[in-house]
């Protein structure tokens, strides 16, 4: 019997690409998923679980473009070198909440 998904918002899958900073350095990645409290990156190397960082979501035809701030916390490897890290976002805007509500819910009644 398949595991229940207990997480508290539904997620969608995206294809966007972010700038990060961390401890003032920066990064890129692309958003695999999103929903209205984190995001799924795809990056390059990987990252410490708990650390902080911003992220700057770049333009989206349906999510505006957008500072967020949050906190990894998961990171696995994945093929090619790739991993997959779950970003947990802090205290994002209104804004992004609903274009993101938006996007994730769109074409349902």
């Amino acid at each position: 019997m398949p595991m229940a998904d207990k997480r508290a918002f539904p997620r969608k899958a995206i294809e966007a690409k972010v700038a990060l900073v961390m401890d003032g350095r920066k990064f890129s990645a692309v958003v695999i998923d999103i929903s209205v409290k984190g995001m799924l990156l795809e990056f390059d190397q990987p990252l410490e679980i708990e650390k902080c960082l911003q992220l700057n979501l770049l333009e989206h035809e349906e999510i505006s473009s957008c500072i967020l701030e949050g906190q990894i916390v998961r990171c696995e490897r994945r093929e090619q070198g790739k991993f997959v890290v779950a970003f947990s976002l802090l205290n994002p805007d209104d804004k992004f909440m609903m274009d993101a509500l938006a996007y994730i819910h769109q074409g349902k009644i």
